[in-house]
């Protein structure tokens, strides 16, 4: 391999000609003194240190020299400097050399490494051609799993029947929701508004949803603007969540749990009950209808006729959640009056 400093030279000569000519002459001296403040930084650490090797690699690459930019990105991984982003830039290099074969080979051990920028590859013209052999999908389809772990792992995905826009009929009257993922698809957030968005205080509250793979099981974490907080453990069970919590109220433990559970037509039903002599019965129920919309594609025709129906006390919640499809949706209950 030639002299690290080699082909820094002709690239800055190069560069200087081809900006010298688009920009001023004060711009231009501005960045081939730059440029030297990099080239002395770069040939500094390329004796021993791995990010000096990489920046090497960078460097003869933009230079046109692949085969040098190859031995330098092998120097950096030689010596543990970023094995991911090393292993794809020399199959970066090779493809630019034509070699599809030893491109895919070194983007496959990249991929396995744990690169997870699937759009810069996507994006880069270096490897068009690798892009366009079919052997580079399953390359791909790794790096997408790298990027977003979480959005291919069931776990995590096993609670997507709640993510979306809903509007809610309560006893109350019409509320908004909306459940998002967040986080690569780590976490759910829910945003409720009491009455809808444009409702006064006293309206709105936050659920954070997390699922942990260690124990297979979700938390949930409530809190409104009334200074109401909850913290719910559950996991999902025959397709359905099931959340779990106590609190003492007058003195006395309150067991609480809540259950989500998909029905056809694309609903969703959230029942909210609780116990005072620890589970051997649960009390207060109203029923709510059709009671949630969800908004899909723009279409929210849906009309939902609802009654309630509450016992004495009132404790128990429960709302059904519906897809907006646009066609009459029927009553999971009867009149219920």
């Amino acid at each position: 391999m030639r002299q690290p400093f080699t082909p820094l030279i002709d690239l800055l000569a190069t560069r200087f000609v081809a900006c010298r000519r688009a920009l001023s002459h004060t711009e231009a001296m501005r960045f081939l003194l730059m440029a030297l403040f990099s080239v002395l930084f770069v040939v500094g650490q390329t004796p021993t240190d791995g990010q000096g090797w990489f920046n090497q690699g960078l460097v003869q690459h933009r230079a046109g020299k692949f085969q040098d930019a190859a031995e330098a990105f092998q120097k950096a991984l030689d010596l543990g400097f970023n094995p991911p982003g090393a292993m794809m830039r020399i199959g970066r290099a090779w493809a630019k050399q034509g070699n599809v074969d030893k491109a895919l080979e070194w983007m496959e051990k990249s991929a396995a490494a744990g690169f997870s920028s699937p759009s810069v590859i996507l994006a880069d013209v270096d490897v068009a051609s690798v892009r366009a052999d079919a052997r580079f999908a399953p390359v791909l389809e790794r790096m997408q799993h790298n990027s977003a772990p979480c959005e291919y792992t069931a776990g995590f995905r096993a609670f997507d029947f709640w993510i979306g826009e809903w509007d809610v009929i309560t006893a109350g009257g019409k509320s908004e929701s909306v459940i998002e993922k967040i986080a690569g698809g780590c976490a759910i957030l829910e945003s409720w508004y009491g009455g809808g968005k444009s409702a006064g205080p006293g309206t709105a509250g936050k659920s954070l949803n997390l699922y942990n793979p260690a124990t297979g099981r979700w938390r949930q974490f409530w809190t409104d603007d009334r200074g109401q907080a909850t913290d719910y453990e559950g996991e999902i069970r025959d397709g359905a969540m099931h959340y779990t919590t106590w609190s003492v109220r007058d003195g006395a433990r309150v067991l609480g749990r809540m259950t989500f559970t998909p029905l056809e037509c694309q609903k969703v039903r959230q029942l909210v009950e609780q116990s005072v002599d620890e589970g051997k019965t649960w009390t207060g129920a109203y029923l709510i209808g059709n009671g949630m919309a969800r908004r899909s594609g723009g279409n929210d025709k849906a009309r939902h006729h609802h009654r309630a129906r509450t016992d004495a006390e009132g404790y128990r919640v429960e709302y059904s959640y519906a897809f907006a499809t646009g066609k009459q949706l029927r009553r999971e209950h009867g009149d219920g009056g």
